[in-house]
């Protein structure tokens, strides 16, 4: 519940819990928020607004789970439990590099591992 009252708080949105199954990694909750809170081109209290996770003069930073997976962030907005910040705040476009640079296995870490475990 904290989380659905800080999103709310935060982009005024308001979202369901079943938002957070259905959309389980950041990427999709952010997608999903955004698509909710910019459609209409307003947010809260009627200001217009544009989409964090799309402005391209915005500041970014590159967090990291402990899945070793990674996000391109809003450096606005407050880091999300369970992320740390691993590069920035930077533009978009050298954050993007950095992640292409290295977060090199999409796979979560547990199944990265678990892949070289059975593969010996």
């Amino acid at each position: 519940m904290r989380l659905l009252n800080r999103i709310k708080a935060e982009v005024g949105v308001t979202i369901l819990i079943n938002a957070l199954f259905d959309f389980p990694t950041v990427a999709q909750l952010a997608a999903h928020i955004g698509g909710r809170a910019w459609a209409g081109g307003e947010g809260r209290g009627g200001r217009s607004m544009t989409n964090p996770f799309e402005a391209s003069d915005a500041d970014y930073t590159v967090l990291r789970n402990a899945q070793h997976q990674h996000s391109l962030w809003p450096a606005a907005l407050a880091v999300p439990d369970g992320w740390t910040v691993v590069h920035g705040p930077a533009d978009r476009t050298d954050c993007l590099e950095y992640v292409r640079r290295q977060w090199v296995d999409l796979r979560p870490s547990h199944v990265a591992e678990f892949v070289a475990a059975v593969s010996r």
